[in-house]
């Protein structure tokens, strides 16, 4: 799931592994918004129920949200190894920080400071499982917030 760190060993890129890149479609002015100057707020939290169960489902031990100069990258830890897995675009990346941020309880419009926080999901746990408890890390960095 989500977890704090910045781990830069152990990188890989498979080409086994789709990448897939989420276009905002949807007219900012029909959409909720997730937060002060972003748009696309239900696509934001389509775009991360998505990834959270597809990282659930490779039984990933880590995700990790990486501002880019062009949009965001979504890696997964798979077997202890970083593949990329998708890439979001710019005009989406604020949105989806945003959903992360209020579902682990931490402050929207703070992202000058790092914060961790968690949330458990019963929607991605097994039908007979426990919840699965998720937790996040933001830190800022020059480009925008990461989020592990």
């Amino acid at each position: 799931m989500i977890s704090s760190g910045v781990h830069t060993n152990g990188i890989a890129s498979d080409s086994s592994l789709p990448v897939m890149t989420h276009k905002t479609t949807a007219n900012p002015k029909d959409v909720p918004r997730a937060g002060a100057g972003s748009g696309g707020g239900a696509d934001a939290v389509s775009v991360v129920a998505d990834l959270l169960g597809r990282a659930v489902a490779r039984r990933a031990g880590d995700i990790h949200f990486e501002p880019q100069d062009d949009g965001m990258r979504v890696r997964f830890r798979l077997d202890g190894l970083l593949h990329d897995i998708d890439r979001l675009p710019a005009s989406l990346a604020e949105s989806v920080v945003a959903r992360l941020k209020v579902l682990a309880g931490l402050l929207t419009y703070r992202t000058d400071v790092p914060q961790e926080g968690s949330f458990s999901d019963d929607s991605l746990a097994a039908t007979d499982g426990p919840p699965i408890d998720i937790r996040v890390a933001t830190f800022p960095t020059v480009r925008g917030e990461r989020v592990a």
